[in-house]
C-alpha cells in the first residue's frame, strides 16, 4: 500500500534530491504536440513543455518553484560538461599542490626559526611559533633566551644542540626585525584552504532566467506570481553545483510592442531558496532529465510522424520530376 501512496502522491517526478532539512524535485510537465500549438508535429513537444522544479524546506514548511523549459536543456549540458572540464582541472591542482606541500615539508625548506626544540620547557614547540602566539613577546625572548643558554652549556655532551640554538636565535632575530610572520610555512590545510579560498571567486553560471510571470494571481488578482531561477558551479567546492530559485507576487506592465515587464519594485511574498549538490548530484540530475526526455519523444514520435504525413502536400514531388 505504501508503494501505491507513493506511485500517487510521486506521480510525474523524474528525480528528486534529499537533504537534512530539505529537497529538491523535477517533475515531468511534458506535452506533445496537438493542432493547436500549430507548430510542425516533427517537434514532438509543445513549446509549453517544462519540468517543473521544486525546493521545499522541512522545518519552514514551505517550497519555491521554478519552470525548466526543455529547450534548454541542451545549453545546460553543454554549460555542465564546460563546468565538468574546470573541477577535474581544480581537482588537478589542488592534488598538485598537496604534492607540494608535501616536498616544502621537509626539514631543508622549513625555515631555521620553525625547528622545534627537543629538550627543556619548550620541547616539541618551534621558537618562531613560541614568539608569534606569546601573550607576552617580551617575556618569551628572555625565556628562549635562558633555554639557549641551558642549551649552550650542554653543548659539549649534546653537539646537537647547536642546531637548536640557532634556531631560537634566528627565531628572536627574526622577530625583532618584524619578519618572523612572514617566514611561517603554511601548514597542509593552510595551503588547500587557500588555494579554495582563491579558486572559489570562479564561480560559472550553469543558467539564468530573467524574472519570469505566470498566470497564477494572488488572493487580490492583482499581482501575478513570479519567479527566476540561477544555477551556478563553483569547481573549487565540495558542493560545486547551486541552484537559486526566487518566488514573489509582482504587477505585469503591458507595453504597445507586446513586452510585459514584471514590476519588482512593487513585488512581495518575496523568497528566495537555495541547494548546494554534488558533482554527482547533478550529473544524475541531469541525465534523469534527458533520459526522461527522449524516452518520450521516442514514445510520441510514431503518432507525431503519422499526423505529420497526414498533413503533407500530396502533389508532384520536385525531386521526382
Amino acid at each position: 500500500m505504501e508503494e501505491i501512496k507513493r506511485n500517487k502522491d510521486y506521480a510525474g517526478q523524474v528525480v528528486d534530491i534529499s537533504r537534512s532539512g530539505q529537497r529538491i524535485s523535477f517533475k515531468d510537465c511534458l506535452q506533445k504536440m496537438t493542432e493547436k500549438e500549430g507548430d510542425p508535429y516533427l517537434n514532438v513537444f509543445a513549446p509549453q513543455s517544462i519540468y517543473l522544479i521544486t525546493l521545499f524546506q522541512f522545518d519552514e514548511k514551505s517550497s519555491v518553484v521554478a519552470n525548466l523549459p526543455l529547450r534548454d536543456i541542451p545549453l545546460i549540458k553543454m554549460k555542465t560538461q564546460c563546468a565538468e572540464t574546470e573541477i577535474f582541472n581544480c581537482q588537478k591542482n589542488m592534488e598538485i599542490q598537496v604534492g607540494k606541500e608535501e616536498r616544502d615539508r621537509k626539514p631543508a625548506n622549513i625555515p631555521l626559526a620553525f625547528t622545534f626544540l627537543k629538550a627543556g620547557n619548550f620541547a616539541g614547540k618551534t621558537p618562531g611559533d613560541i614568539l608569534l602566539t606569546a601573550d607576552d613577546p617580551d617575556k618569551a625572548v628572555n625565556d628562549l633566551k635562558r633555554q639557549m643558554g641551558f642549551l649552550k652549556r650542554k653543548l659539549s655532551v649534546y653537539p646537537a644542540n647547536q642546531l637548536q640554538m640557532d634556531a631560537i636565535e634566528d627565531a628572536i632575530n627574526s622577530y625583532e626585525l618584524g619578519i618572523l610572520e612572514d617566514m611561517k610555512p603554511r601548514t597542509m590545510m593552510e595551503e588547500n584552504e587557500l588555494c579554495e579560498s582563491s579558486k572559489t571567486l570562479n564561480t560559472y553560471i550553469i543558467y539564468q532566467t530573467p524574472i519570469k510571470h505566470q498566470k497564477k494571481m494572488n488572493p487580490s488578482g492583482i499581482k501575478n506570481a513570479c519567479y527566476s531561477i540561477v544555477i551556478t558551479c563553483t569547481p573549487a567546492k565540495q558542493y560545486p553545483y547551486h541552484i537559486d530559485i526566487m518566488n514573489c507576487y509582482a504587477p505585469i506592465k503591458k507595453l504597445k510592442n507586446g513586452l510585459m515587464p514584471v514590476l519588482m519594485e512593487q513585488a512581495e511574498d518575496k523568497k528566495n531558496d537555495s541547494i548546494d549538490l554534488t558533482e554527482a548530484e547533478w550529473l544524475y540530475i541531469i541525465s534523469c532529465l534527458d533520459e526522461n526526455m527522449q524516452n518520450a519523444k521516442k514514445l510520441w514520435y510514431q503518432e507525431m510522424r503519422g499526423n505529420d504525413d497526414s498533413r503533407r502536400w500530396k502533389g508532384t514531388d520536385f525531386r521526382e520530376a
